[in-house]
């Protein structure tokens, strides 16, 4: 049985909370990077195209083999890269979201295939040699990973966080900062801010001015980040009152190629796509979930039936994000 990623709020920011984050990035709207990245990866079929070029069919480079996929993520650009600096593999948040890309399949392909595939990228984008960092980098995360499996699921939220920062030091030492500095300095943002919301002892005005001390904290970049995530809540809540009312997919692109730009707008559609697979995925999901806990199970067999479930459906991070989602909102468990 694979861990749960996190519990309680915690576990619903990493999860599944960032996923405003996410669709922004991926649709153009905020940059995720530091500095320039070079040409993205289109995953696809083996057709060769320049070495200088990207193109649906896949990229082909000077020192490695098209990069083929499993069918889950053909067509889709490579998210993230490997950063070089000065001829040498830098350790940055961008290779993390390569892993992550290719670890999606997990479930789908061999842990075996997806270390392959990665090394693939490794090869088009490092120089020779290199690539042996970006797997050391590779297997430290994939131990991350695994350690994250054993927060308690008694842990409040800010503790989890604690937990987490302590792990991430303790894995990648000094280079935890360039990894994971960013999400971090936004979920600190989060985790205060919730906790100014709840605070019961705190008025109106108080609250105001916390948050807006709160604000001040984030540097420009997150702040505009933020203000953009803003921006696209409320374009995705107008979009939400178009559907309800009867208007047409056209009518909806239209609208937010207003926004945002037609690219934006083509790369919205597909995570409007991705989310509505995802969505039919977990409503087949709890409906076999919910018959298994009508059944007069033990604790030990309620909890058995249930991980084998959600191995049939899930796995990889959608697994972890499953198994969080559950334990926020099931009831307590059957005693053996």
């Amino acid at each position: 049985m694979r861990h749960a990623l996190a519990t309680g709020a915690l576990a619903l920011v990493i999860t599944a909370g960032w996923l405003w984050w996410f669709d922004a990035e991926r649709a153009g709207l905020v940059r995720g990077e530091d500095v320039e990245p070079p040409p993205r990866l289109t995953a696809g079929s083996d057709t060769a195209v320049p070495t200088d070029g990207i193109a649906a069919s896949g990229p082909t480079h000077a020192r490695g083999p098209t990069i083929e996929v499993p069918p889950s993520l053909e067509g889709t650009e490579v998210d993230g890269y490997f950063s070089v600096v000065n001829g040498r593999f830098v350790r940055d948040a961008n290779a993390i979201r390569v892993f992550e890309y290719f670890l999606s399949t997990r479930g789908e392909v061999s842990d075996a295939q997806i270390r392959a595939l990665i090394e693939q990228v490794a090869r088009a984008q490092v120089p020779p040699g290199e690539e042996s960092a970006v797997m050391a980098l590779y297997d430290d995360y994939l131990r991350y990973r695994e350690a994250l499996g054993d927060l308690s699921r008694g842990s409040s939220a800010r503790e989890s966080f604690e937990y987490v920062r302590g792990v991430q030091n303790e894995i990648f030492g000094d280079d935890a900062g360039a990894l994971f500095g960013r999400d971090n300095r936004m979920m600190e943002y989060d985790l205060s801010r919730s906790e100014v919301m709840t605070d019961p002892s705190l008025d109106r005005d108080e609250r105001q001015r916390r948050l807006q001390e709160l604000d001040e904290t984030l540097p420009a970049p997150l702040r505009e980040m933020r203000s953009t995530m803003t921006r696209q809540r409320a374009a995705s809540a107008v979009v939400d009152q178009m559907r309800q009312d009867g208007l047409s997919e056209e009518e909806v692109f239209e609208y937010r190629a207003d926004e945002f730009g037609d690219a934006a707008a083509e790369r919205l559609q597909a995570l409007d796509e991705r989310r509505a697979q995802w969505n039919a995925r977990l409503e087949a999901y709890q409906v076999e979930r919910d018959a298994i806990l009508d059944l007069d199970l033990s604790g030990a067999e309620q909890a058995q039936r249930l991980d084998e479930l959600r191995a049939t459906h899930f796995e990889g991070p959608d697994r972890l994000r499953i198994e969080a989602l559950d334990r926020e909102t099931l009831p307590p468990r059957n005693e053996p």
